[in-house]
Parts: structure tokens; C-alpha cells; sequence
């Protein structure tokens, strides 16, 4: 690709004026932008991380247990839908400070990573050095 991001996104400019151009009219359908394009070669965020799940609801409790089990499809579409409020994107250093610390641990046969209650406060949120202290469960 031979192009800059600036160009393809306005490439449809450049159509316009030729068509014009060409015709001594506006062409009868605009295209739009190249952002398929632009998607598939530019990278905006250079690192956007990983989601994890952070647990920190009562309501919480109910899908970790579930998504330890085996699920149908429409199930599992169900739970994963109802884990969105509780999900989280972390840079990749944080997942590892988070892994080396034990506070991560693996649900749906690895392939969702949670949080565990002593990395997480309600006041600042994930702490990435996971040193937090244990809250009871009943209480």
C-alpha cells in the first residue's frame, strides 16, 4: 500500500472532482470514505491490551460460577452478554504484572482471564500490583 491514511480517507474527494470534471455534473452516488481500508492497514492504538473480567457485583458472583461450566452456544452467548458491563481493557504490562501477581486467573477453559477481588477497588479501580486485601464473602 503505497498510500497515506489522509489519502484514502479522501479518496472519495478526488472521485468527486474527476467525475465532475469529466461530466460537468455531480456524479449521482458518492462512495464513502475508504475506512474498510483504512482499518485493515493503519494502526491507530499501537497497543490496545486485553480484556479481562473484573467481578466487582454481586450479580458477578453468579456468572463466574457460570462460566466455569460447559455451555451451548446459546447459553454462552447469553453469559458473555450479560459478563459486558464487568469487562475491561488493560495494557499488556498490566496483564502481566497482574499474572506474575496471581491476581488473574482463567475462565471458560482459558479463554477469558478475570480479576481477582484484590486487584480491584471501587474507589481507584484494577491495581495492577494486586495489593489489595481479601473481602469476606458472607457477611
Amino acid at each position: 500500500m503505497n498510500k497515506t491514511l489522509l489519502e484514502l480517507l479522501n479518496n472519495t474527494t478526488a472521485l468527486f472532482q474527476a467525475y465532475r470534471h469529466g461530466y460537468d455534473a455531480a456524479p449521482p452516488i458518492v462512495a464513502p470514505p475508504s475506512f474498510a481500508t483504512a482499518e485493515r492497514y493503519f494502526q491507530v492504538i499501537s497497543n490496545a491490551g486485553r480484556s479481562v473480567l473484573v467481578l466487582y457485583h454481586h450479580e458477578a458472583n453468579d456468572l463466574l460460577t457460570a462460566l466455569n461450566g460447559e455451555h451451548a452456544p446459546k447459553n454462552l452467548s447469553e453469559l458473555l452478554h450479560r459478563a459486558q458491563p464487568y469487562v475491561v481493557n488493560l495494557y499488556d504490562r498490566d496483564v502481566r504484572s497482574l499474572a506474575a501477581s496471581g491476581a488473574l486467573y482463567p475462565l471458560l477453559r482459558d479463554h477469558i482471564l478475570a480479576v481477582r477481588d484484590t486487584a480491584y477497588s471501587q474507589t481507584f479501580g484494577i491495581d495492577a500490583e494486586d495489593k489489595g486485601v481479601w473481602q469476606p464473602a458472607f457477611g
